[in-house]
């Protein structure tokens, strides 16, 4: 029998050598054997911002058959030269102190960046809240993170995988060379707890770790307290092993009594301005509620040794007014503010699938159609039928009814509103219309938007639609749109012009509802021109020359869709006429003559050329030309569609042939052309019997089946006056009217105006007292407002309407209203009484509401703003404590808490409005901080043996930050693994 044995392969891979294998890979492919000068950033991200630029790499590796991701973050070294460079020269004590430090000291200062300021990109290569961590209680310049997916947490949950993890990374390390401190987080993804090592070619290793408690013992709440946990965990006895720190103290202040930020709420802004004379329907700007979250003060002491300072339950030498540091931030809060509020509702409403007619059905169905009284058209408003459907039948209205009412505008309201829009009916004439000419309040670079001029009907319209919207919702604003129709409709039956609009034909430069409301003003000067002439003819025998020889009757109400109402002939027509009768037949007598042509004469009778009276161009919209152009285009391209195509566009060549033709009887196309298109007539030095050069036609015009000649020769003498109409007046206000009207749904009303009320916004930023009082020191704010401007003209300017693009601009709306609020409201609580800001402080301010970063004050305490901050921490503590005993006192006695509460802070805040107003606030009277700190932090840093006494010198730290009863640590302890 063969004799049995076990053979085993030595030479086989193990699982912690694979993945050992596997990241020293990645770190050879990263280069981190090299020093972190000559990093390479190739395939690297790059995130800047105004405090660091940071690379970024990432890889994925498996591990126990899960997934996990291997960031590995790099500062950029030229910025830290450049800090380096800048840095003040230290003293001998602490040069002394550099020495007894470690490398990574964290002595110069807590935070050496700002990492929530990097790009929004940085989420894909790690969480925003673990870097923070990591680069605040370590300070690290670069380091490599491994970090578990939500997959694979609960791998990294046991302590036998953490310690398999470290001890990859170490021999990876020292492998690859790679001096470097490598992080992995542990337990659950939510603690963002962390544990490092970094190990050194000199035989040192550093190892990094992290505690977090939420109930401590009283002493670890101060500073004599952590020193002691310290020497205890190194075993500290020898007196040479100095513990230099760096202590920070920060001060809160969340509830401002004395000094909150007036804001004002929707419906009382809304009030106070019907309230007001005259009513303000101006859109509203400001925060509706108090914008600034809290105010910190933090007080540093950058080196301390332990032993000459005390700090215990009992006493404590860290006295914030002997700082020799000081800053302060603030942080804001998402606040709504009223004019980006009233702008995305009016958004939100664009896209709303409501029918107006539901909206306002209830109102129609019980509609009052007999009002009594007559009104004077010039001076009053049209009663319609919604508004008399809301005054009538109350007596009979039920529960449901009234109900459905309060969602409507008071009868008060509304008609304050229309009197905004047409002031004429007003007869006080409370919101008159400024002419253009009149109004130079408007920026230059709000002129290339495509609406309309500021103020005018079109504006007010949006402005009150938008404050509609907003404050009484849906119903109220389908109430107002019908209205509105109904009052544009009044207006073109008794012929009163829109005032407010700009004259003459549509402006196609303008929006959609500007040209619209021009035509219907077109339409009602057409009109009113129209009715006046024929008063005149059925009242007067005086008519013109060529009416009495011609015979033609006096046009009667049929006749008015025919004729157009021209001038009549001229004067020196009339001079001319007995002259000109005896050289033409009675059937052809010249007829619509306004004035001579430069004394040419007709080529072929000798007559003089007269400029004929020709109808005026047939204005038309901007929807008008489009919906024009589609129905060419349909036409084909064909020969019989080429010359419809021609013929439909040659209705205003044919009225003023036909004109031509009746005021120069005999005339040929040659002299048509030599007046209506001198281009296409080519002179020659020949001279013809009458004196003047002759010429030729232009070869355009010579070439077979010209348009030109077709259409001259199916002409006919016949004036302006007795042809008919090119522009009807009728049919185009019933146009105007019923594109008005199509407007079934909410969203396409509110879509109609939206550019206008973008434009009304950016005014009221721009033309904004508090607005431009940031502005004169702040060019990121005038450089955001610039690039506001130029997206808002181009959003205006866009064939279709992109409700993304206005949706973006909401956002950089709410943004600059932010920036604004916030500096008011700091403004208010650090410079309250003195008016006379300097233009430091004033920047300082902006540097603390764009940044929300710490701020360093020069002279801590001694500087006006630290003046300031000790005043205000220390009167809000007092205000609050007074409120807290008054809130006790009473409700012993029965009182409502609520009811107390109101009236402290109503005092409170009359009394010191009152102190303010008189300056009667003395900053001597609250010299001195009161209130607890709410947060410690403590760095301390150690050069010791350890982990024996017989190990060479470490370098050691220890970070703790309290607060309340909470506290978190990380400790970054050096041992020597030779001389153990």
């Amino acid at each position: 029998m063969d004799s049995e044995f076990c053979e085993i392969d030595f030479t086989t891979a193990t699982l912690w050598e694979n993945f050992t294998s596997k990241i020293e890979e990645i770190f050879y492919s990263w280069k981190l054997y090299q020093p972190e000068e000559t990093f390479s950033c190739e395939n690297a991200e790059h995130f800047s911002c105004e405090f660091g630029a940071w690379f970024v790499k990432r890889e994925k590796i498996d591990f126990a058959g899960k997934e996990f991701n291997i960031f590995y973050y790099c500062r950029q070294m030229n910025q830290l030269k450049s800090e380096l460079k800048d840095g003040d020269k230290r003293n001998d004590s602490e040069n002394l102190a550099e020495e007894n430090c470690p490398p990574n000291d964290m002595s110069g200062q807590f935070f050496p960046l700002d990492v929530n300021c990097l790009s929004k990109n940085a989420s894909k290569y790690g969480d925003t809240e673990k870097l923070v961590k990591l680069i605040r209680l370590f300070d690290l310049q670069n380091f490599v993170l491994f970090i578990p997916t939500a997959e694979s947490a609960s791998v990294v949950s046991l302590e036998s995988n953490v310690k398999f993890l470290m001890s990859s990374f170490c021999m990876s390390a020292f492998n690859t060379r790679c001096f470097i401190p490598l992080f992995v987080q542990v337990f659950q993804l939510w603690q963002n707890c962390f544990v490092g090592v970094r190990v050194d070619e000199d035989g040192f290793r550093c190892d990094y770790q992290m505690i977090h408690l939420g109930k401590i013992p009283q002493k670890m709440h101060y500073f004599s307290g952590l020193v002691d946990m310290l020497k205890s965990k190194l075993s500290l006895t020898s007196y040479s092993d100095y513990i230099w720190a760096s202590v920070k103290l920060s001060y809160c202040i969340s509830d401002f009594i004395s000094f909150a930020y007036p804001a004002v709420k929707k419906k009382e802004n809304l009030e106070e301005s019907l309230n007001s004379e005259p009513p303000s329907f101006n859109l509203p700007l400001g925060a509706s509620c108090e914008p600034i979250k809290e105010i910190r003060l933090h007080v540093a002491w950058p080196k301390v040794l332990e032993n000459m300072v005390m700090d215990s339950e009992n006493h404590s030498d860290f006295d914030p007014l002997c700082a020799p540091n000081w800053s302060v931030q603030v942080f804001s809060k998402d606040t709504r503010h009223l004019l980006s509020q009233h702008f995305a509702q009016f958004l939100k409403t664009c896209k709303s699938t409501t029918n107006i007619s539901e909206l306002i059905g209830d109102l129609l169905k019980r509609k009052n159609f007999n009002v009594a009284g007559d009104l004077n058209v010039s001076t009053n408003l049209s009663i319609s039928k919604i508004m008399a459907g809301n005054s009538g039948g109350g007596n009979t209205a039920n529960a449901n009814e009234i109900k459905r009412a309060k969602r409507y505008l008071p009868e008060e309201t509304m008609v304050s509103m229309l009197y905004y829009l047409f002031p004429d009916a007003d007869e006080n004439n409370t919101f008159p219309f400024v002419s253009a000419s009149e109004d130079s309040n408007e920026d230059i670079s709000l002129k290339g938007m495509k609406t309309c001029a500021v103020g005018e009907l079109p504006w007010r319209l949006s402005s009150i639609m938008c404050i509609i919207i907003s404050n009484y919702g849906e119903y109220a604003a389908a109430q107002f749109w019908y209205e509105f129709i109904e009052e544009l409709r009044f207006r073109w039956e008794k012929c009163l012009k829109l005032l407010g609009v700009q004259k003459g034909v549509p402006n196609h430069k303008t929006s959609l509802i500007n040209q619209k409301l021009q035509m219907l003003n077109c339409c009602i000067q057409k009109r009113v021109k129209r009715e006046h002439i024929d008063i005149l003819s059925d009242d007067s025998d005086d008519r013109t020359p060529s009416c009495r020889n011609s015979g033609a009757p006096a046009r009667n109400e049929s006749e008015d869709e025919e004729f157009f109402d021209c001038q009549t002939e001229s004067k020196e027509y009339k001079d001319a006429f007995d002259f000109n009768i005896a050289r033409v037949s009675l059937w052809n007598q010249p007829e619509g003559r306004l004035r001579k042509f430069n004394n040419l004469r007709l080529i072929e009778t000798g007559d003089y050329m007269y400029i004929p009276i020709t109808q005026e161009m047939t204005p038309k919209t901007e929807d008008q030309l489009e919906d024009d152009a589609v129905v060419l285009m349909k036409l084909g391209s064909d020969s019989e569609g080429s010359k419809l195509r021609a013929r439909m566009m040659c209705a205003s060549l044919y009225s003023d042939m036909e004109s031509f033709k009746a005021a120069n009887p005999g005339a040929i196309l040659e002299d048509f052309i030599r007046w209506y298109s001198p281009r296409d007539w080519i002179e020659s030095d020949e001279l013809d019997k009458y004196g003047q050069k002759k010429g030729k036609l232009s070869n355009r015009m010579l070439l077979p089946g010209n348009m030109w000649k077709e259409v001259w020769d199916t002409s006919i003498p016949v004036p302006a006056f007795r042809q008919k109409c090119l522009f009807d007046d009728r049919k185009e206000s019933e146009k105007v009217l019923h594109f008005f009207e199509s407007h079934k749904n909410l969203a396409d009303v509110y879509t109609l105006l939206l550019p206008t009320l973008l434009h009304a916004t950016l005014y009221t930023i721009i033309r904004d007292e508090n607005v431009n009082a940031v502005r004169r020191y702040s060019s990121f704010l005038n450089e955001k407002i610039n690039v506001l401007t130029q997206k808002a003209v181009s959003a205006t300017r866009n064939l279709n309407l992109d409700l993304s693009q206005y949706w973006a601009l909401a956002e950089e709306i709410k943004e600059i209203e932010d920036i604004v609020t916030q500096y008011k409201s700091l403004e208010l609580k650090l410079f309250p009484v003195d008016l006379s800001t300097e233009d430091d402080e004033r920047k300082t301010l902006l540097e603390l509401v764009l940044g929300q970063r710490e701020i360093i004050l020069p002279n801590g305490p001694n500087c006006r703003l630290g003046r300031r901050l000790i005043f205000l921490f220390s009167k809000e503590h007092d205000e609050m404590l007074r409120g807290n005993l008054l809130e006790k006192n009473r409700k012993e006695d029965g009182i409502s808490v609520h009811n107390a509460t109101n009236e402290f802070f109503h005092h409170a805040a009359v009394s010191v409005k009152d102190a303010i107003s008189s300056h009667h606030i003395s900053e001597n009277a609250y010299n001195k901080i009161t209130v607890s700190p709410y947060q410690k932090e403590f760095v301390l840093h150690v050069t010791s043996a350890h982990p024996s006494m017989s190990s060479r010198m470490n370098p050691h730290i220890l970070t703790a930050h309290v607060c309340n009863e909470e506290i978190l640590m990380a400790t970054s302890f050096t041992r020597d693994s030779i001389f153990v």
